[in-house]
């Protein structure tokens, strides 16, 4: 179907009331003056054509990182990195929606370690002041190894729903929590370009940033400026938050030693 406002060619599911780009509504009232979905509408009118067309809709859906029965792991590792950071839009809007959280945790877990495990190897390789500063950790890498995962575990989980809280501050959380916190995970990839020092990083932020407004655009039918600004509230709401726990630990580690 077209959207009778900005006449965009849409595919869209039961629950998506509002055109992906333009936010128009794409629902008008029925003969009892009720407003109904135009895809409701169409399931009343045609219900075998309605049914088929859902159906294919679902058939679209895939993530390579969760097909690895087919595909393998570093074969679905691969193809889930490279569709998420080189061909965002497509990977997002046939990203299942509701195929549970564990599968894109993990995904979330192994990209993001790798990220920040290099990430301290050039710290530890260039010396950097930040460790000349904290000998103990810097003579102590399996303490680093063993609190990047952790790290980057609450990371996400913190992140996730910080970002869903900002979807819903700007009334474009359309999806489930579940949603979301899938976006967030697959929008992984930039971490590996730590492998770059110094510039790297920079770039990692820069491009994550980019896939998770394409992301939730594509996942939650927001437009892209509601997206972009979900995005940079999440991102506030997530750097006042960790100031926050710096600072009471960096209290209580006070209070300790007094």
């Amino acid at each position: 179907m077209k959207c009778p406002h900005c006449g965009r060619e849409l595919d869209p599911g039961p629950s998506d009331d509002y055109c992906y780009y333009c936010g128009g509504r794409l629902s008008e009232p029925d003969d009892s003056g009720k407003v109904t979905s135009t895809e409701d509408q169409n399931s009343r009118k045609y219900p075998d054509a309605w049914s088929r067309q859902r159906s294919s809709r679902l058939s679209k859906e895939h993530c390579p990182w969760e097909d690895q029965e087919s595909l393998g792991f570093f074969q679905s590792v691969y193809q889930t990195v490279s569709q998420s950071m080189l061909n965002s839009a497509d990977f997002f809007s046939k990203l299942p929606r509701t195929d549970g959280f564990l599968q894109p945790l993990l995904y979330g877990l192994i990209i993001g370690t790798l990220g920040e495990m290099v990430s301290a190897l050039w710290l530890f390789t260039l010396e950097s002041s930040l460790l000349e500063e904290a000998p103990a950790l810097a003579g102590s890498p399996a303490i680093i190894g063993i609190l990047i995962p952790i790290l980057v575990f609450m990371k996400i989980v913190g992140s996730g729903l910080v970002l869903h809280a900002a979807l819903f501050s700007v009334g474009a959380a359309k999806e489930q929590l579940e949603a979301t916190f899938r976006v967030y995970c697959y929008s992984s990839g930039p971490d590996l370009l730590n492998i770059v020092p110094i510039l790297g990083p920079f770039a990692g932020l820069v491009w994550k940033l980019y896939i998770l407004i394409v992301g939730l655009r594509e996942v939650h039918g927001a437009t892209t400026s509601r997206a972009a600004a979900a995005v940079c509230i999440g991102v506030a709401l997530f750097f006042c938050l960790l100031v926050m726990a710096v600072v009471a630990i960096v209290g209580s580690v006070g209070l300790s030693a007094d």
